[in-house]
């Protein structure tokens, strides 16, 4: 069993190795192959939709730089508060590149196991992050009689 250090370091690893650079020769190593992320709207098992989902991020944002805030670890658990920052030079979420600079926050908790990356729970500012961009909310409007 890792200890605490060691996985705070792996997920440093994660966040500033791979998500801030793009080098995704790194997530063989620090995820294990049955890796899931469990997102808001449903569970993506596997590393090819993490790939994909952080191939698009780099197109979007390739300039986007991560701080980890805080984070906190206790047994298999890691817990990082997060920042970024980058250029929307991309397309994104069905948005055309604006040259905006924007940032995003959150906090995702991570399960370590075995020296790998096993699970996540990341919770993120996405509305902050669309506002930025120009996205506007768009909200049903109520039948009336």
């Amino acid at each position: 069993m890792m200890h605490t250090q060691e996985n705070k370091a792996l997920v440093q690893r994660y966040l500033l190795d791979v998500t801030a650079t793009g080098n995704m020769a790194l997530l063989e190593e620090i995820f294990a192959p049955d890796f899931v992320a469990h997102l808001p709207n449903g569970d993506l098992p596997g590393l090819e939709p993490l790939r994909t989902y952080l191939t698009a991020f780099r197109a979007a944002f390739p300039d986007a730089r991560y701080v980890i805030e805080e984070e906190i670890a206790e047994g298999e658990g890691v817990a990082a508060r997060w920042r970024w920052e980058g250029t929307h030079d991309g397309p994104f979420q069905g948005i055309a590149p604006t040259g905006k600079r924007v940032s995003q926050t959150g906090t995702t908790v991570f399960r370590v196991l075995g020296n790998k990356i096993v699970e996540a729970w990341p919770q993120a500012d996405f509305l902050g992050l669309m506002q930025q961009l120009g996205a506007t909310l768009q909200v049903p409007s109520q039948a009336t009689e």
